[in-house]
This record gives structure tokens, sequence and C-alpha cells, in this order.
């Protein structure tokens, strides 16, 4: 409660938010009831503020993506998901997806695509009026069709994508939909993905790793597994 509270109250602040962020992504991994307590702090409207204030934060925009999909595995944070109906929420995540002129094939960029394209298909599977404004207001599904056209670095990438853009569209059957948010895989940094997204993960040998600068301020980068 006490650090929802302080990304709450200094959202300027870039080192409480990737100090606070980091701390909610391995609290929400660790426990039921952490994330019991987190969706209690309002984690999603605290998410919602600090991608208002920065979007262009690529670490910022995978640990938002990484704790919505935490958050989203409980069926209290569905329902409250789906309770609130956060348009702007589910707006700001849709414009954290990157766009296919910045493909660069870095591990940073294929990370960040997939944490992002994890977590809009966590919240298709979660909520059907925000897969539909997902689908009919921002377009969501045409911008990923984009990156199927394109020379992608690998075959399983491909698969990620096209599995992502299916739940989007929302093309899988209910009971599919129930075994996939109950049967996300974790990766050795913690993170939550489909098996085929942290299958390219483990193929690449690239983790998101936690660091810490001289004023103590905790942030993520790309490291060697």
């Amino acid at each position: 409660k006490s650090i929802c509270m302080c990304m709450s109250t200094h959202p300027t602040d870039a080192g409480v938010v990737r100090s606070g962020l980091s701390a909610c992504c391995s609290l929400a991994r660790s426990s039921e009831m952490n994330r019991m307590v987190l969706l209690n702090s309002g984690c999603f409207s605290i998410v919602r503020s600090v991608l208002d204030l920065r979007p262009a934060h690529r670490d910022v925009v995978v640990s938002c993506s990484i704790l919505i999909c935490n958050l989203l595995r409980t069926t209290v944070g569905q329902q409250i998901f789906k309770t609130d109906n956060d348009d702007r929420l589910v707006r700001l995540l849709a414009g954290c997806l990157p766009h296919t002129s910045e493909l660069d094939y870095s591990s940073s960029f294929t990370f960040t695509l997939r944490s992002v394209l994890t977590c809009l298909a966590m919240i298709s599977l979660s909520s059907e009026s925000a897969r539909h404004l997902l689908v009919d207001s921002c377009g969501v599904d045409s911008s990923i069709e984009k990156f199927l056209e394109l020379k992608l670095s690998t075959v399983r990438l491909r698969f990620d994508i096209e599995f992502s853009l299916a739940a989007i569209r929302g093309e899988l059957e209910k009971d599919a939909k129930d075994q996939l948010l109950k049967e996300m895989k974790e990766g050795s940094d913690g993170t939550r993905m489909f098996d085929g997204a942290l299958s390219l993960k483990e193929q690449r040998g690239k983790v998101m790793k936690p660091t810490r600068d001289h004023n103590g301020v905790v942030g993520m980068k790309m490291g060697s597994a």
C-alpha cells in the first residue's frame, strides 16, 4: 500500500515510478495476497497515470505491461478491470504497441513487443468490452497485422504475433481462453508470458534484469541469461 501511495503522490518522479513499478512487479508475481493488496490499492489507476506521463520510456512500458498481466491472472483482477471499464487505460496500453517503423531486431525491441502484445491479449481475454475497444476504436489488430508483413527475426515471433492477434480478435474458444489464463508460464526473470513468447526469450538468451544506479534507483535492462 505504501509503494502504491508513493507512486500516486509522486507520479512525475522517474526514480519513484521505476522503483515502484519494479517492486509491484515482484510483489504481484510472488503471491495471490500481494495481487489482492495491489488491486485494492488502485494499481490499475496508477498504471494509467504512469503511462499518461511517460509513454515513451520503453522500460516503463515493459514494467506496466508485466504488472497488468500479473494482476489480470486473478479472477478478482479481471472483475475489477471489467467493472472499472477504464477506456483511457486500454487506449494508453494500445498506444504502447511499438510501430513497425521502429523494428530493429534488437532484444530490447523484441521484449517490448512481446510484453505489450501479451498485455493486450490478456486484456482481450479478460474483458469483452475492452477487446471491442482495442479492435473498433484503436485498430490494434490492423497495427499487429502489419508486423506479419515484415521479415521477422524468428518463426516463433511470428507465431506469438499470430496468437495475440487471434486473442484480440476474439477468435479463441472460451475453454481455450480459460486454460491460457491459468497456465501462463513464468520466465527466469519473473515475467509472465504465453508459452510461445517465453520460448522466444529463452531462445535468444536474453532476460530483463533489475539494476540500481548511484542514487539507489531500481530499473530494468537487457542482459544475458
